[in-house]
């Protein structure tokens, strides 16, 4: 048939129509077995090949600019983030994935991911013309675009993003496009065929996985802040605008966390401190290089539950279960990633609870197998998290102030902190003993005379300094986190949010 309108779309010279998605990708995979073309793109609707950041309208520039400025500043200044920060491929890369503007498209080298990126739009409706748009990446580039002098660039890019699972599992490589009017100096081979049904395999979670890597943790903290800063501009403008129309709007300044500055220290005490260890840092500041697919498996974990033990009891229980793998279980299995099957030994668990249950211990797991706690301290972590989800009051959590009283199985005298790794932020609720436990032995000592009776009361403490280095033995920060810290945050934060896994990013430790 082939009779399709696209009349109001551009024609280039190597279009071909074909009717239906499945002869599209029969056609890409014809031209990949013969060695015509081994780049892939998807496109909703056949719009020319142009890159976002030449898509931008001139008064939108500066923004994207500081934008982009504060990801390389970020980047440069974040430790675990240095075999990236140092590669501007890998930097852009990154970038691109995460709908921060630049001069890279993206392609894969797999026909079916370009059917799923060309079947899946927001709004799409039948008939509407989509696209698959196809290159060879060896004899794509003539060789005078590859003269510096030219105007228009044009590169291939396959960079290899350690713990970028998101771009391995979408088998994702990228051209680089200097200029507008690429089909020009191009020619790609673009199929057109009218969207009629999403693309049957992969499926969503198969392109964009739902377990997050060291990496991604990362970013999405980054990028929850630039929604908050986003925010913070809509909400100055909000208030200039009543202003304007004479409407009364007061504003009220909050203090900034108080690190080493704070004026409450004692600065001659406080260079007495015990810094915590390089060498201890380094260990927890490891960007794991791991391959979507060599972590990925569909092996499951089964993990029984009593709900008629205590909140103690119940934790226990799965401690057990964890740690009675052998040791070379143990490390075979914190090498990938795992899904869980929690189950209550008297079959009461109804099918939400079960898969919420699931949902929880495989994000603990997946934040935490990685990082160099202890398997005694993942097994106590596991257990508590699955005892708060069992047992934590859900009506009193949802019904405001009363969280208190919600978590008083586990924190008999809770107070909520705040932390924030400079970027970002998250919540936990703790006991205060426990976390008056935790604060060093000699904490008094770092301030001045006059302010150390109140040292003893945590909500002054926080209020004080924020610095977690100066509050905390690494260690015990460690323990604390494994503990309390950590089980309050798989509760209390939405699938959506970021969680500190990590207590060496931690750089501010305050009152929420």
């Amino acid at each position: 048939m082939n009779n399709f309108d696209t009349s109001k779309f551009p024609h280039f010279p190597n279009d071909v129509k074909v009717d239906s998605l499945r002869e599209a990708l029969e056609l890409a995979e014809s031209w990949r077995a013969n060695g015509e073309c081994d780049w892939f793109r998807g496109q909703t609707e056949p719009w020319p090949l142009v890159p976002t950041i030449l898509r931008l309208k001139n008064e939108n520039y500066p923004k994207v600019m500081k934008e982009l400025d504060r990801y390389f500043q970020w980047s440069s200044k974040t430790p675990i983030l240095e075999p990236i920060s140092k590669d501007f491929q890998s930097l852009m890369g990154v970038a691109q994935h995460y709908g921060l503007p630049t001069h890279l498209l993206d392609f894969s080298t797999e026909p079916e991911i370009a059917g799923f990126f060309a079947t899946h739009g927001e709004n799409m409706q039948l008939g509407q013309i989509a696209c698959i748009i196809a290159i060879h990446s060896t004899n794509t580039i003539p060789a005078w675009l590859q003269n510096t002098s030219n105007k228009f660039r044009l590169d291939t890019i396959r960079v290899h993003i350690p713990d970028l699972w998101r771009l391995q599992a979408q088998r994702g490589v990228f051209l680089l496009v200097s200029d507008v009017g690429l089909e020009q100096v191009l020619a790609p081979r673009r199929i057109l065929f009218p969207f009629e049904q999403q693309v049957e395999q992969p499926l969503p979670e198969q392109i964009y996985p739902k377990q997050k890597s060291k990496l991604e943790e990362l970013l999405d903290q980054y990028f929850q802040n630039e929604r908050l800063l986003a925010y913070g501009v809509r909400h100055k403008q909000w208030i200039k605008e009543m202003k304007e129309r004479g409407n009364p709007v007061s504003e009220a300044k909050m203090r900034g966390p108080c690190g080493t500055d704070s004026p409450y220290l004692d600065q001659n005490q406080l260079a007495q401190l015990e810094r915590w260890s390089a060498k201890t840092l380094n260990r927890w500041n490891i960007l794991p290089d791991e391959k979507w697919d060599n972590v990925h498996t569909e092996d499951t974990w089964e993990i029984k539950i009593d709900l008629t033990a205590t909140p103690d009891s119940l934790a226990q229980m799965v401690r057990e279960q964890v740690l009675a793998l052998s040791p070379p279980q143990v490390i075979s299995r914190r090498k990938m990633l795992c899904r869980f099957k929690v189950t209550d030994i008297d079959g009461n668990l109804a099918g939400h609870q079960v898969e919420y249950l699931n949902t929880k211990a495989g994000r603990l797991w997946d934040g935490m197998r990685n990082l160099p706690y202890s398997d005694d301290q993942l097994a106590v972590a596991m257990g508590r998290t699955l005892s708060l989800s069992v047992f934590l009051d859900w009506e009193a959590y949802h019904g405001g102030q009363e969280w208190k009283g919600a978590f008083a199985p586990f924190a008999p005298d809770a107070i909520k902190i705040e932390m924030s790794a400079e970027v970002s932020y998250s919540q936990a609720i703790v006991d205060q003993s426990v976390l008056s436990a935790a604060f060093r032995n000699n904490i008094a000592d770092f301030f001045l005379t006059e302010h150390r009776e109140q040292v003893g009361d945590p909500h002054v403490l926080l209020q004080m300094t924020t610095s977690p280095e100066i509050l905390f033995q690494f260690n015990d920060l460690v323990e604390l986190f494994a503990w309390d810290i950590i089980p309050a945050q798989i509760i209390m934060r939405l699938a959506k949010d970021p969680i500190y896994f990590n207590p060496a990013s931690i750089k501010v430790f305050g009152l929420a």
